[in-house]
């Protein structure tokens, strides 16, 4: 079931900062841990629902 519109509550800020927050940079054996993980996720999830390229 779909909410009404009016139920919805959507966040839309008036205005964007001018600058970019700052972002920790990530070890690089990091990345590849996380590629790794979702790369498997992503393979089980397609396994799953049968779907093959």
């Amino acid at each position: 079931m779909i909410p009404s519109k009016d139920l919805t509550d959507v966040y839309d800020p008036s205005m964007f900062p001018d600058e970019l927050e700052q972002v920790n940079p990530i070890n690089e054996l990091q990345l590849k841990r996380w590629l790794r993980r979702l790369k498997k996720l992503m393979c089980h999830s397609l396994r799953h629902h049968n779907y093959y390229f």
